[in-house]
């Protein structure tokens, strides 16, 4: 007897936080033709408050915030992938990752990246040296001016 599309998708929704989008795709690779009762589902738990993409944009910015260190852009973007609203990813990025704890961040990265440029290159010049620090953050995901205010302090 195979696994029935509630069994699956609760055991989903209680393995991890996702976005609802998430939800919906996971769910209709493993069964493509229950396209309608996928989306009854999806109701169902999105009023029940077991999916919620406010939750899982949150737990996914503090989740990136800790094991990546990325920045707000590259964030935004991965959140945009798993179909989260942009509207909602402001609003969060907001809350939940203040231009004080990028900064802070940026510090960090900064300081372990000026080493690491220093040891592979002793002898060249901190012009080049610092370039090579702000290009890492912003590939990281900071915006500019913040990588750069970092650098300074």
């Amino acid at each position: 007897m195979g696994v029935s599309l509630r069994d699956t998708a609760l055991r989903m929704v209680a393995k991890r936080e996702m976005s609802v989008e998430e939800f919906r795709r996971k769910l209709l690779k493993k069964f493509p033709s229950e396209k309608g009762a996928i989306e009854s589902m999806v109701e169902e738990f999105s009023s029940q408050s077991w999916l919620s993409d406010e939750r899982f944009c949150e737990a996914f910015i503090q989740y990136q915030k800790l094991t990546t260190r990325s920045g707000p852009l590259k964030i935004r973007y991965k959140l945009r992938e798993k179909g989260v609203d942009d509207d909602i990813i402001q609003v969060k990025l907001r809350e939940c990752f203040s231009e004080k704890e990028q900064l802070e961040l940026v510090k960090v990265l900064a300081e372990r990246k000026y080493s690491e440029v220093r040891k592979r290159n002793p002898d060249g010049d901190d012009f080049q040296k610092k370039q090579k620090i702000l290009q890492f953050l912003v590939q990281k995901g900071y915006d500019f001016a913040i990588a750069q205010k970092g650098i300074e302090e």
